[in-house]
């Protein structure tokens, strides 16, 4: 777990950014832990989730019914006291089966993209390959998935996407 919390915290530094934008569709509590570590615990650091409402069932059920205070709960008690970085967390769905629009897990800055190759609350469990994109791979994801959490599209395999949002 070390190499690859090390390897998404030099990746991060790197990019000198103030946002990190995670597309995953299993977020948990410990995902947040890889993400505070990634931008080293800074509070200055904008931070957006996108994921399924199947992680709002599990966050719900992990920690309190409210979310945003059970993360900032497990935030201070587990990753940094007090320096709650600003977190927006958007659930999204299509159809009746509440399905997640995107297979593929994405973090990335506005310079620069990786896919960790599992979802954020894998990582360590099994071998993953972590994998950089060039600028080029990077366009063109962002074509495929921005639409959609950007709110653009609209329908997905034509059936209706939804999202909520909280920001804490």
């Amino acid at each position: 777990l070390s190499r690859a919390t090390d390897f998404f915290k030099d990746w991060f530094i790197k990019t000198s950014s103030d946002e990190l934008t995670v597309i995953d569709p299993y977020i948990d509590f410990q995902s947040l832990r890889i993400i505070g570590e990634m931008i080293n615990k800074d509070p200055d650091v904008d931070v957006f989730i996108y994921t399924s409402v199947e992680s709002n069932r599990k966050l719900k059920s992990e920690g309190c019914d409210d979310i945003a205070e059970g993360i900032e709960r497990f935030w201070n008690d587990n990753i940094a006291k007090g320096s709650l970085p600003s977190i927006t967390i958007t659930f999204i769905k299509y159809g009746s089966d509440k399905g997640f629009p995107i297979h593929d897990r994405y973090i990335y800055t506005d310079s620069s993209m990786i896919c960790p190759g599992s979802s954020l609350s894998g990582i360590g469990k099994r071998i993953t390959t972590v994998s950089k994109q060039t600028d080029s791979q990077m366009q063109e994801a962002l074509a495929k998935f921005l639409p959609i959490i950007e709110g653009k599209q609209r329908k997905f395999r034509d059936q209706k996407i939804s999202s909520n949002s909280i920001m804490f």
